[in-house]
């Protein structure tokens, strides 16, 4: 069976690949079913160089080259619409070449998913991300939409371009509905990615199927949480991913007489705009931006920690929170998206309201005391993200959906 699959990021194409940190739960995943008995996959992926069709170990990867011309960048500034056309373009290229059986996108972030309508081949989409209900969070309480674009620049290209990436988002999301509407299967794993399905995709077949972790997350590991308290973060650029919420639940631990702490935030350079936003210096309550780390640093940083605090507006599954379960380690999480999806109904005093750092400070300090009632069985997490596990039930949907016809 042929599976070509449409990824925003190279998978593991070069090792300099430029996912999160290079590489992810697509590159984790695709060694697992590349060798799998049956399946010979094919990759394509936005590439910004001339490189052409490459085979290595029996994968075919397909950099689609995105031109870099003054004239595209200023055309995909203003036409968003025309640079999905010409993207969809290179995807009937690489598909009328690769011939694949079954077609998987990842993603409805991107237009490859409006591939759907423009090939008899079965196409599956990989839910990751959901746009149109994450646009009703994008933005933390007390933020306009506009502060989002501008974060506060007063640099009039950084101003135009945050300006261009709202209106981006806003076309990203009409054109998830239109990706929803004409494909007939999608891969999730939460009860938020079930009902989206169900309320903008009823034609379509719903699959549950978990996703693969980094390789280093599953090695064995003790977690030895130090004497004075360290929180972990990880979390990336947008706003709703909770930068404020970190900085108010931080301060609401200080002020309740916990002292000595120190919070970590993996994924980022600094907060000044939350900063800026709440009248809250990192520095002054414990907070550090710790930046972008390699999968081993965090899994070390996560192993000597004291509690993962996962504070993001909305989510769907996120794999940082993932990562912090599989090795053992208490969690605190905001109950928003899919996220409660990820714990068992004894677990439940994981999980607190968004935007209520009160509760959040609350069960981190339960967390330290009672650190066993919020770390999640080990042995059930790893077989959730049991990357074999994975790969046949993988194989077994693409034969579902070609028996199907979908």
């Amino acid at each position: 069976m042929k599976i070509l699959w449409f990824s925003s990021t190279p998978s593991n194409f070069t090792a300099q690949s430029r996912g999160y940190n290079g590489g992810g739960w697509v590159s984790s995943l695709e060694p697992e079913v590349s060798s799998h008995d049956g399946v010979e996959l094919g990759i394509a992926f936005p590439h910004s160089s001339s490189i052409g069709k490459t085979k290595v170990d029996g994968v075919t990867y397909y950099p689609m080259r995105r031109s870099r011309s003054l004239f595209v960048k200023v055309d995909r500034f203003f036409r968003i619409s025309r640079q999905d056309r010409i993207e969809l373009e290179l995807c009937k290229q690489v598909i009328d070449d690769f011939k694949p059986d079954i077609i998987q996108v990842f993603g409805t972030e991107s237009s490859f998913g409006l591939i759907a309508n423009e090939t008899d081949i079965p196409v599956v989409i990989h839910l990751q991300g959901l746009i149109a209900p994450s646009l009703n969070a994008w933005v933390p309480p007390g933020y306009r939409m506009l502060d989002y674009a501008l974060r506060g620049s007063k640099n009039p290209i950084r101003i135009a371009l945050g300006l261009r990436a709202l209106a981006f988002n806003r076309h990203a999301a009409t054109r998830e509905r239109e990706i929803m509407r004409s494909c007939k299967a999608f891969l999730g794993r939460t009860d938020w990615d079930r009902a989206f399905v169900s309320l903008y995709a009823p034609q379509a077949q719903y699959f549950k199927c978990w996703e693969t972790l980094r390789p280093c997350f599953y090695e064995p590991g003790d977690w030895n949480p130090p004497t004075k308290p360290v929180f972990i973060s990880t979390i990336s650029g947008p706003l709703y991913k909770g930068h404020d919420m970190v900085l108010k639940t931080a301060r609401t631990l200080k002020g309740s007489g916990l002292d000595g702490f120190t919070w970590k935030v993996f994924g980022i350079d600094n907060l000044r705009f939350a900063e800026r936003k709440t009248g809250i210096r990192a520095s002054d309550v414990g907070v550090v931006p710790a930046g972008i780390a390699t999968a081993e640093q965090l899994r070390a940083a996560l192993l000597s920690s004291s509690v993962y605090v996962h504070p993001s507006y909305i989510d769907n599954s996120p794999n940082s929170l993932c990562e912090a379960q599989v090795l053992g380690v208490p969690v605190v999480a905001t109950n928003v998206g899919g996220v409660f999806s990820l714990f068992s109904a004894d677990r439940s005093r994981c999980l607190i309201p968004a935007n209520d750092p009160l509760m959040a400070a609350d069960r981190i300090k339960m967390a330290l005391t009672d650190p066993m009632s919020f770390t999640s069985n080990r042995e059930s997490c790893l077989v959730r993200h049991s990357p074999s596990q994975i790969a046949n039930r993988l194989v077994s949907i693409w034969h579902q959906v070609a028996a199907t016809g979908n």
